[in-house]
């Protein structure tokens, strides 16, 4: 049932894009295109439920903006962010998120694709911690797949021969013996890569064995 009160006086915020509708002792605060979707006069009346509601979507989209600056979010790590800062109901934050959504200011794949090229490149992981990262940050499996899918894979081939080579180099590994291989092994495991990615790594290795053993008397570097 609607609650119809009227309309005690309005502010306008030009320079925000804002207006401020005085109504029933309180003054709401809302988007310029919210009052417009309302209809409100200077002498009408409104619904103070609506009213309410579009109060309520601004205040939301001000905290929404206030976490976009500090980085990007997922829309879920995002959702749940604001339900659990402020009492900002589900309708609101669904109709918030949407909104930066058809903005641009939220775009789960594009981020995801970001996010995955730069754990690749600078902290050379692989593809199973790269996905385990993403799905902690709120992404979806489909956003995940694609981006690791345009993640270009000659890469995960490259991080894989640099760690070895960095690791044999350290002398934390000694490829010669079994035990300290498999430590090796557990290691890149570790790191995100198969065990078929890891025997192949490791065999390829293994056929350079003179360079490896140049890389542990010399030291080795990836910068």
């Amino acid at each position: 049932m609607m609650t119809i009160l009227p309309v005690d006086g309005i502010t306008v915020h030009d320079e925000r894009h804002e207006i401020a509708v005085a109504c029933g002792g309180e003054d709401y605060l809302i988007t310029e295109a919210d009052f417009l979707a309302l209809g409100i006069s200077q002498s009408g009346t409104v619904d103070i439920e609506k009213l309410s509601f579009f109060a309520e979507k601004l205040a939301c989209i001000k905290k929404a903006q206030s976490y976009l600056s500090s980085g990007d979010l997922s829309t879920r790590r995002l959702g749940e962010k604001l339900k659990l800062t402020k009492s900002f109901g589900d309708d609101v934050i669904s109709a918030v998120i949407n909104l930066l959504t058809e903005k641009g200011y939220l775009d789960d794949s594009s981020l995801a694709e970001r996010r995955a090229d730069e754990l690749a490149e600078k902290r050379r992981w692989g593809k199973m911690r790269i996905k385990n990262y993403l799905y902690e940050k709120g992404f979806t499996r489909d956003d995940i797949n694609n981006a690791l899918e345009n993640t270009d894979a000659n890469i995960f081939t490259e991080n894989l021969t640099i760690l070895i080579k960095r690791e044999v180099a350290g002398k934390k590994y000694d490829l010669s013996d079994r035990k300290s291989k498999a430590k090796l092994g557990n290691f890149l495991f570790r790191a995100g890569y198969s065990w078929d990615e890891i025997k192949s790594a490791l065999e390829d290795c293994m056929l350079e064995k003179s360079t490896l053993d140049e890389y542990a008397e010399e030291g080795y570097t990836d910068e």
